[in-house]
């Protein structure tokens, strides 16, 4: 069976176009963040066992294997592959994935301009900065920490946070609101890098002068200088 006649079943129990390369990804995401001594040839490598796996177990059989399947395997495939460290993150992972899905959902429903459906064909796709430098200073500087999932957000999901913050500001269309996501998440419009730090925190929705970006004033009384602190404070 060739690659393009591979499907997966989602969780939402649609059938999709199999694609190695979010297996890959994932698995590299996981050696990253686990420290372990391997790099994108080596998530390849166990990639390409993992869909020999499937191949066998599932599709000569022409069965059709769930996500949560293709996991196991994964999992499988980096214990016996002595990526210990990387299976332990890749299972830790996927746990406090299932917990954020869970509140995920929750907002899904307060908010329907950014539905999971529109916002599932930009999670595996890789950063899209042009260079090293770039990304090291998105992660350094805008990428904010997920407490539920101890890890930093993933430039989709900080897109999706700055996006729906500015959206709440105005009457926005759906149409209007996954344009603007688009253009953010390739680069081609950029937000306040302010906006990109703290939208939808709670201090961007209790102070919403913290996502003020650049502005000046000339000190010519006392007030100027309260409005200055005042904005320096709230950061």
């Amino acid at each position: 069976m060739s690659g393009s006649d591979m499907t997966v079943i989602k969780r939402d129990g649609r059938e999709v176009e199999y694609k190695r390369d979010k297996i890959k990804t994932a698995i590299h995401r996981a050696m990253i963040e686990s420290g372990e001594d391997a790099g994108e040839k080596d998530a390849e490598k166990v990639a390409v066992e993992v869909e020999n796996s499937l191949k066998k177990e599932f599709y000569s059989k022409d069965k059709v294997p769930k996500v949560e399947e293709i996991q196991d395997l994964v999992e499988e495939k980096l214990m016996k592959s002595a990526y210990v460290t990387t299976a332990k993150t890749y299972i830790l992972y996927r746990s406090k994935r299932q917990q954020s899905r869970l509140k995920r959902k929750t907002e899904e429903k307060e908010n329907v301009l950014l539905t999971n459906d529109f916002l599932s064909k930009y999670k595996h796709q890789p950063n899209p900065f042009p260079t090293e430098l770039g990304e090291f200073i998105y992660y350094r500087t805008y990428s904010r920490w997920l407490e539920e999932e101890q890890r930093r957000e993933y430039w989709w999901e900080t897109v999706k946070r700055a996006v729906e913050y500015n959206c709440s500001l105005a009457p926005t269309t759906k149409k209007e609101a996954e344009k603007l996501y688009d253009n953010v998440y390739h680069l081609k419009n950029f937000l306040a890098g302010r906006t990109l730090w703290t939208a939808s925190t709670e201090s961007s929705k209790k102070y919403g002068m913290s996502n003020y970006n650049c502005s000046f004033t000339v000190v010519d009384s006392f007030k100027a200088y309260q409005d200055i602190f005042y904005l320096l404070m709230i950061g």
